[in-house]
């Protein structure tokens, strides 16, 4: 069984609560305006809907956001790179060894497979900076869920807390950041 609540995008004011079989919500119509939120909260429970429950279902999707995010390819001056934690671990050993034949004066070059399965040849300096770039995208997600926490924590209300919008674009970095 799943629980969840389908709340006023403006206000934050719940307009139903609601109970199904697993999948049930994700078949669910929401008028626009509207927001549909998963929580953790029993249904017969849900008319006293308690908010320490709620920041952690609010905390709990902050952080699958997060992940997500930081798996799902950045950007980097020569182009768009896997971020999985296999690809962080191959980029983190690239940039050591470029930065280590820099160290010793010797040259360096690597073929890398972009996230489109083209096929670079980056140098040293190339390579350092691909590194640099996913470390910013770690990091950008990082600070966007850092802020989305402190959101949640300061909520002194259920209202205050659905208004905090963990699916926005705008924070989390790469494609569509204003």
């Amino acid at each position: 069984m799943e629980n969840y609540i389908v709340f006023e995008r403006a206000t934050g004011t719940i307009e139903y609560k609601a109970h199904g079989p697993d999948g049930s919500a994700a078949i669910q119509t929401i008028p626009d305006g509207y927001k549909l939120r998963m929580v953790s909260t029993p249904v017969g429970l849900l008319d006293s809907l308690a908010l320490d429950p709620l920041r952690l279902d609010v905390w709990a999707d902050v952080k699958v956001r997060r992940d997500a995010t930081i798996n799902g390819g950045a950007e980097t001056p020569s182009g768009r790179v896997d971020s999985d934690e296999l690809s962080r671990s191959n980029i983190n050993g690239a940039v050591m060894a470029a930065f280590l034949s820099n160290l010793a004066g010797q040259p360096f070059t690597v073929t890398w497979t972009m996230a489109d399965n083209s096929v670079v040849s980056l140098n040293a300096e190339q390579m350092i900076g691909v590194g640099l770039a996913v470390m910013d995208h770690v990091n950008t997600a990082h600070e966007r869920a850092r802020t989305l926490r402190t959101a949640i924590e300061a909520a002194e209300d259920v209202a205050s807390l659905l208004l905090v919008d963990v699916s926005a674009e705008q924070g989390w970095g790469g494609e569509g950041e204003a």
